[in-house]
């Protein structure tokens, strides 16, 4: 059985989509779609999350993928050089430059980060990828006054997903709700119609600061 049935075959027996494993394990939608579909490779830590969520061993979902098995006959599956130089460009981290501007101006020079932060290339792929600096206390609680948070700017919504948005009013962060057939931003403060954002990106991470 090859990883991504494997991965199946235990969403069908808890009854999850892969939505929740997404939310149970941090690994973006998108990641754990690909892997269960075997057009992507998990990461090391992918494999770690996966096996914690569904509580099983690691091992068991590294036989479901070919590695490191040691089979009846003493063989071991070796890796072929195309998969050590993609394992090897994948433990490479992203460089994430933090604006303090959602968005960015269009058509204008952007201005100059005000930090970088890094992550796993496994987790974060894509042009779509930028983080800001949040301002404003009508973030919480999803996102608090100074935290960083990542958006994917080519990734499409769904109901449920964590959304920053630009208002007339200011920004915004609030979770996809449909009511009466119109989609709204909604936390605990407030809620906002979709269609009076100006612009929106999906929220994949957020980086909470504990000490300003």
């Amino acid at each position: 059985m090859a990883l991504g049935a494997r991965i199946k075959q235990l969403l069908a027996e808890r009854g999850w989509s892969h939505h929740m494993l997404a939310l149970r394990t941090g690994i973006p939608r998108p990641t754990i779609t690909a892997i269960a579909n075997d057009t992507r490779k998990a990461s090391a830590e992918s494999f770690v999350r996966l096996a914690r969520a569904f509580g099983v061993p690691v091992e068991e979902l590294h036989e479901a993928a070919g590695y490191g098995v040691a089979a009846a006959r003493g063989r071991r599956r070796q890796e072929t050089p195309e998969e050590i130089l993609e394992r090897l460009r994948m433990a490479q981290p992203v460089t994430i430059p933090v604006y303090e501007r959602f968005p960015a101006p269009i058509g204008m020079t952007r201005e100059t980060p005000a930090e970088y932060i890094y992550r796993p290339r496994s987790e974060v792929a894509g042009a779509g990828i930028e983080a800001y600096r949040a301002d404003g206390w009508s973030l919480e609680p999803d996102i608090r006054n100074g935290d960083i948070v990542i958006v994917d700017r080519d990734r499409t919504a769904d109901v449920g997903d964590v959304l920053l948005g630009m208002t007339d009013d200011g920004l915004v962060v609030g979770r996809l709700q449909m009511v009466g057939g119109e989609g709204v931003l909604e936390n605990s403060n407030l809620r906002v119609k979709l269609k009076d954002c100006r612009t929106t990106a999906v929220v994949i991470e957020v980086n909470r600061r504990v000490k300003q």
